[in-house]
């Protein structure tokens, strides 16, 4: 997937030089995880606790993306923040619940948790 992204961006940059950029294939690698992430966890019976915390950290993503849409707008309404540091800070989050879904795997992950080390 990251081979296909640097693929992407290459091909707009590319096509954005002769004056025909698209970026429909990297917005496609942007959104695509969207659907079939849930779908795969639907598929492998993820245990509910996974499944929110990927549904949340979904969410947080989508606020990034508006966010990062948003740059100006959020910089004029909020003064101190633009919408770009506003989008690393929600995509921080989402980041922060994925890890914490993966570290609470089972008993192990508890303990590696309470103890520091994850």
């Amino acid at each position: 997937l990251a081979a296909a992204a640097l693929a992407s961006v290459a091909a707009w940059r590319l096509g954005d030089l002769h004056g025909a950029g698209d970026l429909r294939p990297y917005l496609l690698l942007q959104g695509l995880p969207l659907a079939i992430v849930p779908l795969l966890q639907w598929q492998h019976a993820a245990p509910m606790r996974e499944r929110v915390a990927v549904a949340g950290a979904m969410g947080f993503y989508v606020l990034a993306k508006f966010a990062e849409g948003a740059d100006q707008p959020i910089f004029a309404a909020l003064g101190v923040m633009s919408g770009h540091t506003l989008k690393h800070l929600l995509a921080t989050l989402a980041a922060a619940l994925l890890a914490a879904a993966v570290c609470g795997r089972g008993e192990r992950g508890w303990r590696r948790h309470r103890a520091g080390t994850c």
